[in-house]
C-alpha cells in the first residue's frame, strides 16, 4: 500500500475552499477547542477523552442534525442523521495519546490500525479516522 500524506488544502474538494465560514463558527470552534485542550489529561482513561472529543465534535458542529455515539465495539461513530437508526458516516477509532499503537506516518502495522480496518470491514463505511486527541488521521475507503 503506497500512501501520501496530505495538507489540509490538498485534502479538501476546491469547492469546499470556496466557502467562507461564518465568523461566529470560527470563534465558537475556537472556544471548544480550547475547552478540549484544557480536558485533556494523558493520565486518564480512553473512555473518558473519547467523551471529550465526542462532545467537542457535538458542541461544535454536529448537534442536533447528527447523532454521535459509540456503536457496537467501534469507539465512535458519527451517524448520518439525528438518531442512531441511520447508518454510521464515519467511523473512529481512538487512543490515549501516550499509547503506542497508534498510527503514524512511519508505521501503519498498528493496533490502531487493524481496528480501524475491522470496522470498516463491518461497516463498508467510506472515512475512517484514527485519533491520539493530539493527532487526527483520515482515511477514505479508496486506500483498502
Amino acid at each position: 500500500m503506497n500512501l501520501k500524506q496530505l495538507t489540509v488544502k490538498q485534502s479538501l474538494n476546491k469547492a469546499y475552499r470556496l466557502i467562507k465560514p461564518d465568523r461566529a463558527d470560527i470563534e465558537k470552534f475556537k472556544a471548544n477547542f480550547k475547552l478540549l485542550l484544557g480536558h485533556i489529561n494523558p493520565q486518564e482513561s480512553e473512555e473518558n477523552l473519547k467523551g471529550h472529543v465526542m462532545d467537542f465534535l457535538k458542541n461544535t458542529y454536529f448537534s442536533p442534525n447528527y447523532h454521535i455515539a459509540t456503536k457496537g465495539r467501534t469507539d465512535f461513530v458519527i451517524h448520518t442523521n439525528k438518531d442512531a437508526t441511520h447508518p454510521a458516516g464515519v467511523l473512529f477509532e481512538a487512543k490515549k495519546p501516550s499509547n503506542h499503537e497508534m498510527v503514524t506516518l512511519s508505521n501503519l502495522n498498528t493496533k490502531a490500525m487493524h481496528e480501524i480496518i475491522l470496522y470498516y470491514l463491518r461497516e463498508r463505511i467510506g472515512t475512517m479516522i484514527t485519533t491520539s486527541f493530539h493527532y487526527l488521521r483520515s482515511f477514505h475507503q479508496r486506500i483498502f
